[in-house]
């Protein structure tokens, strides 16, 4: 230990930042002082990642990997202004970002992170809702700065996002199920999330301990803000961040307190999106689309299991012909005869009578329904179009 009167070791950023304050007798008029000391000591620990000595590195690694959400802006900045370390430094971003601590004597810098990422996608994809934190979400958005910028840090901070894709679109997916939407996956495979699913077979995280074999990883098809919503417009955002490879169909409930044109940057971010306006209340129905050109009616080409109309027995093929005595002309056209139409008077819970024609050779028939509520359409869309 160096016992010089004169000199104090810097052992943490935090430390740094005590030290500046009492010798430079800091006040709320010298703040810039206090980032000039904040970017020296992490320009310090930088420097000692350089060290060839293995011990010095790793601690260096370690007291940067434990900076708080102002802190990584430092990092950035630092990242813009030193060509010499801005792989370096976006490499500590990623792992921020990844919400990974420093690597072992025994691990590499490059398959920790992935497996990190995978451990996370696979809780979630459980129904788990870990690994963002204001760290994770600071490096985030230093890193997707750095991307959009021209420094020789952008190409690689682009890569870095690049990787995690699926960690991102994970996180936004447990995010937009906490401020109340819900999020419902294909039943057809994605081959990119199986391919990820294979890889972490091997992986030996908590997350997937004692299991056989890995959960299926599907896409995301269907987004619903629900009665629920709690995240305004700006929530809609995390929508941006999900991959999608064939579409995604946005519907907004009523009493979501989201209306068409607040989706307007949304749709402009994310091509092909149409989304539509539904009731509070659902039968849990595909129309065929097919237009009678006598008496009209809603031809049923798929039943959700578990949800309203399958409760009630109805099967693909059946027509609804007339909810509560009034007559369905069609699925959703806009007008007054709509199924869509008429079901936005109704709410989750209530039962309608349905007069249901089950072929065209035999007289409609009354049947009760108990409309069933979005919250209750399965996280994975099933449609049943074999009965």
């Amino acid at each position: 230990m160096d016992t010089h009167p004169g000199r104090v070791w810097v052992h943490s950023v935090r430390d740094a930042l005590l030290i500046a304050a009492v010798g430079l007798g800091l006040s709320t008029s010298t703040a810039s002082a206090a980032e000039d000391a904040q970017s020296s000591s992490i320009n310090a620990l930088l420097r000692r990642m350089t060290d060839p000595r293995f011990e010095v590195r790793t601690a260096a690694e370690r007291e940067l990997s434990r900076l708080d959400p102002v802190q990584t802006q430092v990092l950035e900045e630092a990242a813009t202004k030193d060509s010499e370390h801005a792989a370096r430094i976006v490499s500590l971003l990623e792992r921020l970002y990844v919400g990974q601590s420093a690597p072992g004597p025994e691990e590499t810098s490059a398959r920790p992170a992935l497996l990190s990422s995978l451990d996370v996608m696979l809780t979630i994809r459980r129904g788990g809702d870990f690994g963002e934190t204001e760290v994770t979400r600071a490096a985030e958005k230093s890193l997707s700065r750095l991307a959009e910028g021209d420094s020789p840090a952008a190409p690689i901070a682009e890569a870095a996002l690049a990787r995690h894709a699926v960690l991102a679109e994970n996180r936004a997916i447990a995010t937009l199920r906490r401020l109340g939407a819900k999020v419902v996956f294909s039943d057809l495979h994605d081959p990119m999330h199986d391919a990820l699913g294979q890889l972490a077979e091997g992986a030996d995280t908590d997350a997937i301990a004692g299991d056989s074999s890995p959960p299926a990883l599907l896409k995301v098809e269907h987004v619903y803000i629900l009665r629920n919503w709690t995240g305004g417009k700006e929530g809609l955002e995390y929508l941006t961040r999900l991959r999608i490879t064939g579409g995604l169909q946005l519907y907004l409930v009523d009493g979501c307190g989201i209306r068409l044109e607040d989706t307007l940057a949304l749709k402009a971010a994310i091509p092909g999106l149409a989304p539509i306006e539904r009731s509070a209340a659902t039968l849990g129905v595909r129309s065929s689309g097919y237009q009678f050109s006598e008496n009209g009616g809603c031809e049923i080409a798929s039943v959700t299991e578990g949800l309203a109309a399958d409760r009630a027995g109805l099967r693909t093929n059946f027509v609804i012909k007339a909810v509560n005595g009034d007559p369905i002309l069609t699925f959703d056209d806009g007008t007054s005869k709509s199924l869509v139409h008429r079901l936005r008077d109704c709410k989750p819970g209530e039962t309608v009578i349905l007069s249901v024609q089950k072929s065209s050779n035999v007289e409609p028939m009354d049947v009760e329904v108990k409309l069933s509520d979005w919250s209750d359409v399965p996280d994975v869309q099933i449609m049943n179009s074999y009965r």
